[in-house]
């Protein structure tokens, strides 16, 4: 029992360890040497402000909030996806990188765009055809994909279906106007599930009056239960309290045993002494 308890401990441990993390995919029509890291410390900068970012024609970043390694796991073997990661010549898979709230790419965009001298695009999924113009002009293309929200495991499903379709035309056109090009596909949390948390003086916060809560109440307005207390409340309950009880059951369970010596008074002897 004390084995199967320390096992899920542990398992838990784990799950908790990947709930702050996001994907992050790259691939290049040509070898990059940027793409060859093996850390996911600053992958994104050291892909993007490396020496040889300017050998592209078109630099496209790809952001897909809400994404989680589970959902690119959902893909068919045979989507563009997962078709372009094994033909292209240098490609990165990293599947739980540390995520920050905000969205890295807009900033390295435009240092890209200044470095390079290319044009600076931004857009939405389906439309990488429309604001690119075939004019031999460098481009570095911020395209915006829908987010994904937390979800039962069939709506997600169906949900990276639907982008992995419209992303597959993206791909297509962009081999068209641009073949010597770098795309970067990354996740980050999704900006809703942290609004209620931002400062009251934001305004993209979300209206508060001071006693009005949203739909659920305070647990959906606050995350009461972290993963830290859920792992200590396990351990404190299916591990130390079991402990605690054996120990006094057993020192309960110790008896002194009582030694009766049988002697007898015999006068007899004591008169023959």
């Amino acid at each position: 029992m004390l084995v199967n308890v320390l096992w899920l401990a542990a398992t838990l441990s784990t799950v908790f360890a990947y709930s702050n993390t996001h994907p992050i995919i790259a691939w290049s029509s040509h070898r990059a040497p940027s793409l060859e890291a093996t850390s996911s410390s600053d992958v994104l900068e050291r892909i993007l402000l490396s020496d040889d970012i300017c050998n592209h024609d078109a630099v496209v970043l790809f952001d897909h909030p809400g994404l989680h390694a589970s959902d690119l796991r959902l893909l068919s073997p045979n989507s563009a996806i997962t078709t372009t990661l094994n033909a292209a010549p240098s490609s990165l898979q990293l599947p739980y990188v540390v995520s920050n709230l905000g969205n890295p790419f807009p900033d390295l965009a435009e240092v890209i765009s200044k470095r390079c001298g290319s044009k600076l695009v931004h857009t939405n999924l389906g439309g990488l055809s429309e604001g690119v113009a075939q004019n031999g002009e460098k481009h570095v293309i911020c395209v915006s994909m829908p987010p994904i929200s937390d979800g039962d495991f069939g709506r997600r499903k169906h949900l990276m279906s639907e982008y992995e379709s419209q992303l597959s035309s993206d791909l297509e056109a962009l081999s068209f106007i641009s073949p010597h090009h770098l795309v970067v596909y990354a996740g980050r949390p999704h900006f809703s599930t942290f609004r209620a948390r931002q400062d009251p003086s934001d305004p993209q916060a979300p209206p508060h009056n001071g006693t009005a809560f949203p739909d659920g109440g305070v647990l959906k307005r606050y995350q009461l239960l972290t993963p830290g207390l859920i792992l200590s409340l396990l351990v404190a309950f299916f591990v130390l309290v079991p402990v605690i009880l054996g120990g006094i059951h057993a020192l309960a369970s110790i008896k002194n045993p009582i030694r009766v010596d049988n002697t007898k008074f015999s006068a007899v002897e004591k008169k023959n002494q």
